[in-house]
């Protein structure tokens, strides 16, 4: 099975449902990350690469780092926005798995994870 577009919002989306825009990677436009701070005192760095369908996500408090996740196979990075600030959401499908990224800042920082394989 061959790689899958990757398909995300446009930054507008980010800056009006986080507050962000995202921070492209010099000399290109489809590698982005945005770097937030949980109001319980975390710091939440995601990045996304749209040529190559991945994302990375860094949790950390102080110098430790208490997540980092790399995984290969997005297909769609979608924002929800929820009364208590906005859910990313990001949908991966391989040839062998399918599977949904939930990831949640504020009010504290959540994450839900799903991976099966088909």
């Amino acid at each position: 099975m061959g790689h899958r577009e990757f398909i995300v919002p446009a930054d507008q989306s980010f800056v009006d449902h986080i507050g962000v825009a995202p921070d492209r990677t010099p000399g290109g436009d489809e590698v982005a990350s945005i770097t937030l701070d949980t109001p319980a005192g975390e710091n939440v760095c995601f990045s996304y690469d749209v040529p190559n369908g991945s994302i990375a996500l860094r949790v950390s408090r102080g110098t430790e780092t208490l997540l980092s996740l790399y995984r290969e196979g997005a297909t769609l990075l979608s924002l929800e926005p929820r009364d208590s600030g906005c859910v990313l959401h990001v949908d991966f499908a391989r040839a062998d798995c399918v599977g949904k990224l939930n990831i949640e800042t504020s009010p504290q920082f959540k994450m839900s994870d799903q991976l099966l394989w088909t």
